[in-house]
């Protein structure tokens, strides 16, 4: 396992890892993610966040299973319905913000929001591509990149072997 991945494995609390992305009737699968993963349930109570605080719902780190080099963190907004991308933005910038604070400074990570839906009109996959929707992560700026309800989390992350 990298050594960020397993950092984060030791700093969360073992009830708010989980296996699956599941919530409001939608799913992230991680069929074909072969390499060490842990994901954070950001609703679980033992992680201690500030209660008002704006996240996501879960924060996917994983790393490719023949490259230590590829380590990824994932911000995972999940809706079964309409998307409101500027409120899913603010979410996932949320979740950022708490992976700066548990991955170590000195690792280099992808970084890659997700939102996972059911439908998605032209309007809100031109708003995903509007740079005020933009999500920073450690001086970068990334595009909020989308899977439908379902598929897996493999879609969105290149070179996962």
């Amino acid at each position: 396992m990298s050594k960020p991945v397993q950092a984060v494995q030791v700093k969360v609390p073992e009830k708010c890892q989980v296996k699956r992305c599941r919530k409001e009737g939608c799913t992230v699968s991680m069929a074909g993610i072969r390499g060490q993963r842990v994901i954070i349930d950001l609703d679980c109570e033992d992680l201690n966040l500030p209660p008002n605080q704006t996240l996501c719902d879960y924060i996917f780190f994983g790393t490719k299973k023949r490259d230590a080099d590829k380590d990824w963190v994932v911000p995972m907004e999940l809706k079964k319905g309409n998307v409101d991308i500027s409120d899913v933005a603010k979410q996932l910038q949320g979740g950022a913000n708490v992976a700066d604070q548990i991955i170590p400074h000195d690792a280099s990570m992808n970084f890659i929001p997700v939102v996972a839906s059911g439908n998605f009109s032209k309007h809100e996959q031109r708003q995903l591509r509007n740079r005020s929707n933009n999500v920073r992560f450690r001086g970068r700026s990334a595009i909020i990149q989308r899977v439908r309800c379902g598929d897996s989390l493999t879609q969105v992350l290149k070179d996962t072997g």
